[in-house]
């Protein structure tokens, strides 16, 4: 939940970065960029939760997330 509120507070300023398809010299980047929306409605959900829940967990399905284009990086020297 304090991710939530951070990202809340930040409003359009919060971006989620997946890096993935790691190699020793190389890695694949996509950024969701402005995600302070979609934690805004999950804390006004929370908060509307009887008296004495709690929510331990959320769980967002990625593919409701949209993510820029893919960036390539690469190590100084390395190779893709």
């Amino acid at each position: 939940m304090n991710e939530v509120v951070q990202m809340e507070a930040r409003g359009g300023g919060y971006h989620l970065y997946r890096v993935y398809r790691m190699s020793e010299n190389s890695a694949r980047l996509r950024v969701c960029e402005n995600v302070g929306g979609l934690a805004a409605r999950i804390a006004e959900t929370v908060r509307a939760l009887p008296a004495g829940t709690t929510a331990d967990s959320f769980s967002v399905d990625p593919e409701t997330l949209v993510f820029g284009m893919e960036i390539m990086l690469t190590a100084p020297g390395g190779e893709s």
